[in-house]
C-alpha cells in the first residue's frame, strides 16, 4: 500500500503523539521520523480529542444496572463521531487518499455473533416459552402470543430432527459465504451468574460440538467473557483456556457479555493476558462509536500513561440495540434506516468497525424478520463497496498495514 508519510511535530506530549498516531493509522498516513512535519490546524482541539479517545469521561463515571457506562452520560450526541472528522481533516492536510481495504474495498465491517443461548429447547427453554405465551395472552399481545404458540408447536419437530431455532451458525455462515464474507462467533466458556443464561447445562452439553462446527465452517471463535468476569484476569484466563482447549489453538479476541467491560481496568487486563483485540466498546442503547472514532485503535492506559498493545475494534451496530424495547424498540423495517446511516458513515469515512447479530435472530419464527434484515445488512455492505470479515482478520490487517509506522 502506497501511503502519504508525515512526521509528528516536536513539543507534543506522549498522549497527543498517541492520539495523532492512531488518527494517522485511521487516515492511512504513515508516521516516520524522516517525513515532512504534519501541519497541525489550530482548530484541532487535540487535548479534548485525546481525552475522548482515552475514555476519560468513564473514569469514575456513572454506570447503569449492568455496570456499563451509559450513552445518556456521554458527552457525544447520538450519531456524533468527532474523531472521524479529525481523520478526514488529517488525511486532507497530509495530502493522502483513503487507502483500500482487502479486495480494494472502501470500508470494512467485522461481522460478529454473540452465542448467548445456542439451544432454545432445553427443559427450561420450553417452560420459559410457555410462560411467555401465557403473559402475551394476558396482555392481549397477539403478535407475541402467535410467535410463542408457533414456536412451541414446532418444538416436537425440532426434537425429532435434533435441530433447534438457535442452532443457527450454518444459516448465517451460508449467507455470509454467499457474499464472500466470514464472521467471528463469541462463545461463552462459563456460566457464573443468571445473566449468563438460564440453561448452563444445555450450553455445557453442546459447547464442544458448537466450537467444532464453527471451526469446520471456517468461522473465527472468540471469547465471550461471562457476566461477572469484568477485569478479573484469573477468570478471563480460565475461560479463554476452556475455549482454547476445545479449539486446539489460541483464542485471539474477546467481547464481554452484556458489553460489561469496565473500560480502564478491563482493557488493561485483556492487554496483560495477551489478547490481540477486543470488540466490546459500544453503547447498548444506541448505534455509533462510543469513543467518537469508527476505526480500530490502541487504547490509552491512563494509569501508566502509555498506549496498550491490544486493538479495540469499536462496536457501532447491534441487533439488540435496534430491536429491544428497553433500547430503541424498532421493527426490522424501521431499523433499516439506522443501519443505512451507519453503513453510509463507514463508507464516507473509510471506517472499520464491528457489527453484532445474535444467533437467536436467524429462525423463521423467532427471528421475527431480523434474519432477513441481516441479509439486507450484508447486501448493503456489498452495494457500498465494503469488505466484511472476521474481527481477527481485520485486526491482523490493521496491525500489518495501518500500524506499521
Amino acid at each position: 500500500m502506497q501511503r502519504a508519510v508525515v512526521s509528528l511535530p516536536d513539543g507534543l506530549d506522549q498522549k497527543r503523539r498517541w492520539l495523532l498516531g492512531e488518527l494517522c493509522n485511521a487516515a492511512g498516513v504513515r508516521v516516520a521520523a524522516d517525513g515532512p512535519t504534519l501541519a497541525i490546524d489550530p482548530s484541532w482541539d487535540l487535548a479534548s480529542a485525546a481525552a475522548l479517545l482515552a475514555r476519560e469521561e468513564e473514569l469514575d463515571g456513572p454506570v447503569d444496572e449492568h455496570g456499563r457506562f451509559p450513552a445518556s452520560a456521554s458527552a457525544l450526541a447520538p450519531g456524533a463521531a468527532p474523531l472521524d472528522d479529525l481523520v478526514l481533516a488529517l488525511r486532507e492536510t497530509a495530502g493522502a487518499t483513503a487507502p483500500a481495504y482487502p479486495g480494494g474495498a472502501r470500508f470494512a465491517v467485522a461481522l460478529t455473533h454473540d452465542i448467548d443461548t445456542p439451544w432454545r429447547w432445553s427443559k427450561r427453554g420450553v417452560i420459559g416459552a410457555a410462560s411467555r405465551l401465557k403473559g402475551a395472552l394476558v396482555r392481549r399481545d397477539l403478535t407475541s402470543a402467535g410467535v410463542e404458540a408457533t414456536g412451541l408447536a414446532l418444538a416436537p419437530l425440532h426434537q425429532l430432527f435434533r435441530s433447534d431455532p438457535n442452532w443457527s451458525h450454518r444459516r448465517f455462515a451460508a449467507a455470509e459465504s454467499k457474499r464472500g464474507f466470514r464472521s467471528t462467533c463469541f462463545v461463552l466458556a462459563a456460566h457464573r451468574d443468571p445473566h449468563d443464561g438460564a440453561s448452563p447445562e444445555a450450553y455445557d452439553a453442546r459447547r464442544e460440538r458448537l466450537v467444532d462446527q464453527l471451526r469446520r465452517l471456517e468461522l473465527e471463535v472468540g471469547l465471550h467473557a461471562s457476566y461477572t468476569c469484568l477485569a478479573d484476569e484469573r477468570l478471563l484466563a480460565e475461560e479463554r483456556a476452556v475455549l482454547s482447549a476445545l479449539l486446539g489453538g489460541p483464542v485471539a479476541g474477546n467481547r464481554h457479555h452484556y458489553l460489561r467491560l469496565p473500560w480502564h481496568d478491563g482493557i488493561r487486563a485483556l492487554d496483560r493476558l495477551g489478547f490481540s483485540y477486543d470488540t466490546t466498546l459500544g453503547h447498548a442503547e444506541r448505534p455509533g462509536a462510543r469513543a467518537g472514532l469508527s476505526f480500530p485503535f490502541r487504547p490509552w492506559d491512563v494509569a501508566a500513561g502509555r498506549p496498550l498493545r491490544i486493538l479495540e475494534i469499536p462496536l457501532v451496530l447491534m441487533d439488540a440495540t435496534l430491536a429491544e424495547e428497553r433500547y430503541l424498540g424498532l421493527t426490522p423495517e424501521d431499523a433499516w434506516s439506522e443501519i443505512e446511516r451507519v453503513l453510509d458513515h463507514l463508507h464516507d469515512t473509510g471506517g472499520c468497525a464491528s457489527a453484532l447479530w445474535h444467533n437467536d435472530r436467524f429462525d423463521r419464527v423467532y427471528g421475527r424478520g431480523w434474519d432477513r434484515l441481516y441479509d439486507r445488512l450484508l447486501d448493503g455492505i456489498v452495494e457500498r463497496g465494503g469488505h466484511a470479515g472476521t474481527a481477527g482478520e481485520l485486526a491482523d490487517y490493521w496491525r500489518d498495514e495501518r500500524c506499521a509506522s
